[in-house]
């Protein structure tokens, strides 16, 4: 009666959890400005090649992601590459109901050992810090190249105190950010020291095995994942005929993410903010604001919606396996 019960109640939390994530985001499309000229726009890019690049590459910027994820958790255990690329899908799932896609290692865990998962969550940390890093120097690049753009053309910035703003809380979180990446024994000494980690010494697993060699892997396929971003965006905004000099629209792109990396929007909710910001970012080079829109309205289908719902599927997978265990 209560494993039943339990079973029940598993399901019962996938069911709401799913017709959570499907409100939510039918509310967030319905605020979506110009919503049925940015339908009509996407449904139209059907027909266009670019479009089933943009699904490509979506499926290469996820892989990618995975294989870093198989690089990190290497030597806590041994998984084909699909099983990982489901943990790495149910993390996006559950990271869209917490705060700037801070719940992505909770997902992933769960499909790890139990006495490995916090040696896993460890591992998706070090991961996160690195796309993080790769992100906040391109961003700074961007907002470096375009100075002179953002400040005169912008008119929340026309003093400059914002922009300079910015540029100096990225560059010292960038500081703080490589010099963890960078000493991940450091980390481990001071979380042997809290009273929590004490008793869980397999905290441990990954912080030993932490070479520099595997640690500059990640970096370098965080960058490889990072031009992925770039391209998918710059196609995207091509597609919708949102035009300017290739240049400064990727800077550009890469201020938006810069910006997205610090937002604490929640994932369920940050659609309208993705729209704001990107308006408000590529407006410097373009007035086609609905393609604009459509561009952010895309991409968060894509990169965001699709594999959530993917990871849910998942979960309720590794649900169902465990039960019949």
């Amino acid at each position: 009666m209560i494993k039943y019960r339990t079973f029940v109640l598993k399901y019962t939390m996938a069911a709401v959890f799913v017709a959570m994530f499907l409100y939510v985001a039918y509310v967030q499309l319905m605020r979506q400005p110009d919503l049925d000229r940015g339908i009509a726009q996407i449904t139209t890019a059907l027909y266009n090649p670019l479009l089933y690049l943009m699904v490509l590459l979506t499926l290469i910027n996820w892989s990618i992601e995975t294989y870093k994820w198989k690089v990190l958790t290497g030597t806590l255990e041994q998984h084909s590459f699909l099983y990982l690329f489901c943990s790495v899908m149910s993390g996006c799932s559950v990271s869209m109901v917490l705060p700037n896609r801070s719940g992505e290692f909770a997902g992933r865990i769960l499909w790890m050992k139990p006495q490995n998962r916090i040696a896993a969550a460890s591992a998706s940390i070090a991961g996160s810090i690195a796309q993080w890093m790769v992100t906040v120097v391109m961003g700074i690049i961007g907002l470096v190249m375009l100075r002179s753009e953002l400040i005169h053309r912008l008119s929340a910035w026309s003093s400059g105190v914002g922009y300079y703003s910015l540029l100096l809380f990225t560059g010292i979180a960038f500081v703080l950010a490589f010099v963890v990446y960078w000493n991940i024994s450091w980390v481990e000494r001071r979380l042997k020291t809290v009273a929590f980690f004490q008793k869980r010494q397999q905290v441990g697993l990954f912080l030993k095995s932490c070479s520099s060699k595997k640690m500059l892997i990640v970096l370098a396929w965080s960058i490889i994942r990072y031009a992925v971003f770039i391209l998918q965006y710059v196609i995207c905004l091509t597609l919708f005929g949102v035009d300017g000099p290739l240049i400064s629209m990727m800077g550009l792109v890469a201020v938006f993410f810069l910006l997205m990396s610090v937002s604490p929007a929640i994932g369920l909710i940050d659609l309208p903010v993705r729209a704001g910001v990107g308006a408000f970012i590529m407006g410097i080079v373009s007035t086609n604001h609905l393609g604009i829109q459509a561009t952010t309205l895309l991409i968060w289908l894509l990169n965001l919606a699709l594999p959530s719902i993917v990871g849910m599927m998942a979960n309720t997978r590794l649900i169902t396996k465990s039960r019949e265990l």
